[in-house]
């Protein structure tokens, strides 16, 4: 409980983070948002969020990956985090990077080992 309300302590105004509905939530609205610092902030106090997910499935290097982030894909990637962790969708890191566009973050997840033959439930019409 103590290093909830060290993550509790952080200064949190960002509209992102008062959508985060529990503590561990905010570790993936930072890396939505692009706020290294929080993300490294709050993996500095519990590493065990590197690949915590929302009640969707979403994790902080899905967000990142989509957003383009990518000093936090990589800080998160060197944190241990899941190069291939699904989403409920099963949508990977990889693939949220590839439908935004994000060619910098695909370039740099594929050079890090990202499985490319897996599929997700969208059916393309």
């Amino acid at each position: 409980m103590e290093q909830f309300s060290q993550i509790r302590n952080i200064q949190l105004e960002d509209e992102v983070f008062r959508r985060a509905s529990c503590e561990q939530s905010r570790i993936v609205y930072a890396a939505e948002s692009g706020d290294l610092l929080q993300v490294q902030r709050i993996l500095k106090i519990r590493p065990n969020l590197v690949n915590w997910t929302t009640s969707a499935c979403w994790s902080a290097l899905h967000m990142a990956s989509r957003f383009g982030h990518l000093d936090i894909v990589k800080f998160l990637v060197q944190s241990g985090a899941d190069l291939n962790i699904l989403s409920y969708s099963k949508s990977t890191p990889l693939m949220e990077a590839t439908a935004a566009g994000q060619i910098d973050c695909v370039r740099f997840l594929l050079k890090k080992g990202c499985k490319v033959n897996l599929h997700d439930t969208t059916e393309l019409k």
